[in-house]
């Protein structure tokens, strides 16, 4: 009876909400991540390696709670974070299964990412960040027509060219896409694999309403157009610019060539006149100097 009244003031209190018949705090540890934002509806395999993120996962693994805040670094690079480097916005997780790495001290982790949440407190106790927070809902719009022609032209963007744009993990994430789910989870599938800046994709967390986020996809896809085709461009002009390099290289080396032949038929035509006017002018009977002069101009040839 007592637990049933405790239970009944902290509902009112809004201290916990239920998640698949479980009762989930609204006061959880907290793993902090960094190279990565987590977005909701989507598996979330990392390595935590850090004493405080290992802390807050020991602690959530001994309690009834199989749940924990993630929340992104501000600034990735950070080692040591403390509570102000530390995003307001986050995800709801539960832990599906953590394992050793053996002869390390790093848990290989998979979460399940279930909503997005505000921090409303952020504090450090038993060497592990503990948070306090609320749900964050998404905003449908009324207009259901521009709903449909966000996520129409997501689609086709997406399907045109699936792994210029996605990330694929060794789920068919298109299959996913395509199978009838709703609207909101199709965008946070396509969000968390979008191949663009990792810190781009905060703005997706952070962003209640869903054509918004549907708005930002659209944004992003076009971003990265832009971008293969600046690429392709420059790619074309530097290819260009080698076989110009090389036909101009080419013709270099075919003048030189013929510059080098020419200038040693010259070369040779000029001991032939020194040889010719040597055996002339020498006191050699007439016939030994048409025959020695048949010699060397036969030796000449055969050296050409």
């Amino acid at each position: 009876m007592n637990k049933k009244i405790k239970l009944t003031q902290i509902e009112d209190d809004h201290k916990f909400e239920y998640i698949d018949g479980v009762e989930v705090p609204f006061e959880l540890p907290a793993i902090i991540v960094r190279d990565v934002i987590p977005i909701p509806n989507n598996d979330f395999r990392i390595e935590i390696g850090r004493d405080f993120s290992i802390n807050a996962l020991k602690y959530a693994e001994k309690t009834k709670f199989p749940y924990v805040v993630i929340l992104p670094q501000k600034i990735f690079a950070l080692e040591d974070p403390e509570i102000v480097d530390i995003a307001e916005y986050g995800v709801l997780a539960r832990i599906v299964a953590s394992v050793k790495i053996l002869n390390s001290s790093i848990y290989k982790v998979k979460f399940r990412l279930l909503k997005r949440i505000k921090t409303t407190f952020i504090s450090k106790k038993d060497n592990f960040f503990n948070v306090k927070y609320i749900p964050v809902a998404t905003e449908l719009s009324d207009d259901i027509k521009k709903e449909e022609a966000l996520i129409k032209l997501v689609m086709e963007q997406i399907t045109s060219n699936t792994s210029q744009f996605l990330f694929i993990s060794e789920n068919n994430l298109l299959e996913q896409i395509q199978s009838g789910i709703d609207t909101e989870k199709i965008a946070d599938l396509i969000t968390f694999a979008l191949k663009i800046d990792e810190k781009e994709k905060y703005k997706y967390l952070q962003e209640k309403n869903l054509n918004n986020r549907l708005f930002y996809i659209l944004q992003d896809i076009h971003k990265k157009i832009d971008i293969i085709e600046l690429e392709n461009k420059i790619n074309e002009e530097v290819k260009r610019s080698i076989d110009e390099n090389q036909k101009e290289f080419y013709l270099r080396e075919k003048i030189r060539a013929i510059q080098n032949e020419l200038g040693d038929r010259a070369k040779k035509e000029e001991e032939i006149e020194t040889l010719r006017s040597q055996i002339k002018n020498s006191k050699m009977p007439v016939n030994i100097k048409e025959k020695a002069l048949q010699e060397k101009l036969l030796t000449l040839k055969k050296l050409d």
